[in-house]
């Protein structure tokens, strides 16, 4: 009988040690979406606060502009597995573009984590410029969102 009982605290102790934020109920917080542009100064997006308020942000991306996304996340309380960041890309109202990037499984983690998109390509040409909404989502393999945001990319001939 006493082996049980010492499991059960070391399950507790665990536990506890897992929850970092405990007024939070949430498994995975987004902190940040960065957009990452050699030799340009990062664009960020704060995903800490009240998300909807992004939707009327823009920010300028110069055509044909290689670029990452870099998506700054904590986990606590238990293993978030099979990550994923989906972006949907919709220009005058019509879908042009959706991916999905498999960010992977993470444990409870105190620190921030980080993961780095591969390398995307902003739209070039006459007819590619203009105004995109981007719309993602954070979720894992059992489909739970974690968070979903949307904000607008303006692509235009340059950085102006």
């Amino acid at each position: 009988m006493a082996e049980a009982d010492d499991c059960v605290s070391v399950v507790n102790a665990e536990t506890s040690s897992a929850v970092f934020w405990p007024e939070d109920p949430r498994t995975v917080m987004v902190q940040s979406m960065s957009f990452v542009v050699e030799g340009r100064e990062d664009y960020t997006f704060d995903l800490t606060g009240d998300v909807s308020s992004l939707e009327d942000q823009s920010f300028i991306m110069k055509e044909g502009t290689a670029y990452n996304i870099r998506i700054n996340f904590c986990v606590q309380r238990e293993i978030a597995s099979g990550l994923r960041l989906r972006i949907t890309t919709a220009r005058k109202g019509i879908n042009v573009d959706k991916q999905s990037y498999i960010v992977g499984s993470y444990g409870p983690k105190s620190e921030v984590q980080t993961y780095l998109c591969p390398v995307a390509e902003a739209p070039s040409g006459m007819i590619a410029r203009g105004s995109y909404k981007m719309t993602c989502s954070f979720l894992d393999d059992d489909k739970k969102m974690h968070l979903r945001w949307s904000f607008r990319m303006d692509v235009k001939k340059d950085w102006e």
